[in-house]
């Protein structure tokens, strides 16, 4: 009987652990998806202040798709600079 009760009090203290880091992991994926809408926000305004008529399709998307075309503009303009033409189809 004790050795079952320390074997209860061990399995609760690895579960409490366990749910530590998988909060710890939680937060942190939590924060990765707040840094990248922070970031695609920030070149969704650059956008708009750029090229109104750039960013009118972008503003009529559903988030995802806005999103993801955020990614790539802030991709390519990471490889070729300023001087990038962004042609929406």
């Amino acid at each position: 009987m004790k050795h079952l009760l320390k074997y209860q009090q061990n399995t609760v203290q690895v579960d409490l652990i366990r749910e530590h880091f998988n909060n710890q992991k939680m937060l942190s994926q939590i924060n990765i998806q707040i840094r990248l809408m922070q970031q695609v926000n920030l070149i969704q305004q650059d956008l708009k202040s750029k090229c109104w008529s750039i960013y009118q399709p972008l503003y009529n998307m559903g988030l995802q798709q806005s999103q993801w075309f955020s990614i790539q503009f802030y991709k390519i303009k990471f490889h070729y600079g300023n001087n990038t033409l962004v042609h929406i189809k």
